[in-house]
């Protein structure tokens, strides 16, 4: 992942970039962010699973911060994303690439 504060992939609609993360085979569980002067509460679950040898795009995970409340959702953005994942990892062959898009669960929102 990129520091805070490095340009962004895209602008529209929202500020955003692409993130990849190298991880075992396994089930896996997004439930919690941390930014710089606020924290999300454990009450949302983005569930994904990895398979051994294959790169998996779960969806655009996007999250909106507003004072001390937040909002996240998941979106397909396979037709921006799989191009700009595939330029920068070459090596990884389409075939190998699955879109499995994770569902949101619960909806977070610290008081």
């Amino acid at each position: 992942m990129r520091p805070h504060g490095v340009p962004g992939d895209w602008s529209y609609p929202a500020k955003g970039r692409l993130v990849v993360m190298e991880l075992n085979a396994g089930e896996y569980e997004i439930h919690h962010w941390t930014g710089l002067q606020t924290q999300s509460a454990e009450t949302f679950s983005i569930p994904f699973t990895v398979q051994d040898a294959r790169a998996t795009y779960i969806g655009n995970v996007h999250l909106e911060v507003s004072g001390s409340r937040f909002g996240i959702g998941v979106q397909d953005r396979t037709r921006r994303d799989v191009p700009l994942f595939l330029s920068r990892h070459p090596q990884v062959p389409r075939e190998h690439l699955d879109v499995r898009l994770s569902r949101l669960r619960g909806r977070g929102e610290r008081e």
